[in-house]
């Protein structure tokens, strides 16, 4: 059974439709890429998943449970964008703490979080901030800006690891890189790390892309919209082969251009 299925979806906005009877199944350990111009429905559908909007008709299913009426903190769906509210963190919980906050949640075995955090810990280099309190991290200006990220990163990564389904904004991956890179390498040393903190969790990932170029790079499969309509969904190189129309293969001819340049 797929993790996360979109049956019959449709989203309107008044007079406008967002989403047109979207049928899409997407299976566990999938990055699954959403391209398409705009306008064309990609951010609708991340917002939907997330339970940031209700769907008008159909239903959103992610494992076996059919979450279409259920809030965002039900769904186990991450949006590894998301920053944390530093204001609403008691002040007396520690980094450790923090950090696990999810994971407690999921009822995990403490040896097995503790297993989790200090790989994250030690990829981000924030051993010696575990036992500390948010407050004394939090108070240290400007010097705790950086620490502050880490520890907020690491919380990103171990939510990610323990959801059912994780949204990632591909553009952020790309933005800190030099554009003289090859897109294959960079895309590629992005997910790396992006495997290694989720310690040997695979949900899918779900990303919204608007180059076909980051879209064939990193994704398993890709969706292509317009105007809230499912175009074509399959693997990169099928699409590339045999595009479903002229939209999809106008859409796909600038990256197969800059391909043969190559």
């Amino acid at each position: 059974m797929a993790k996360v299925l979109f049956q019959h979806v449709t989203k309107r906005f008044g007079r406008t439709t967002a989403l047109d009877d979207l049928n899409l199944a997407i299976e566990d350990g999938e990055l699954f890429a959403v391209l398409g111009p705009p306008k064309s429905g990609k951010t609708t559908l991340l917002r939907c998943l997330l339970g940031q909007e209700d769907v008008t008709e159909g239903h959103i299913i992610i494992g076996d449970r059919d979450v279409t009426e259920l809030p965002s903190a039900d769904r186990f769906a991450f949006d590894l964008r998301a920053r944390f509210d530093w204001s609403t963190i008691p002040e007396d919980l520690s980094v450790y703490d923090f950090v696990t906050l999810e994971l407690r949640r999921r009822d995990i075995p403490s040896s097995e979080i503790k297993y989790r955090v200090y790989k994250v810990a030690e990829e981000l280099g924030i051993v010696t901030l575990l036992n500390q309190k948010i407050k004394d991290l939090s108070s240290r200006a400007p010097s705790a800006v950086g620490p502050r990220d880490k520890v907020e990163k690491a919380w990103q990564y171990l939510t990610a690891s323990v959801s059912d389904v994780v949204v990632i904004d591909v553009d952020e991956m790309f933005s800190t890189f030099d554009s003289s890179m090859r897109r294959s390498w960079l895309a590629q040393r992005a997910i790396e790390k992006l495997e290694q903190l989720r310690a040997g969790i695979n949900p899918p990932i779900v990303c919204t892309v608007p180059h076909p170029e980051q879209a064939m790079v990193v994704a398993s499969r890709i969706a292509i919209l317009r105007g809230g309509v499912l175009q074509q969904v399959d693997k990169p190189e099928n699409i590339l082969k045999n595009p479903a129309n002229d939209f999809v293969a106008n859409l796909l001819r600038s990256f197969s251009q800059s391909e043969e340049k190559e």
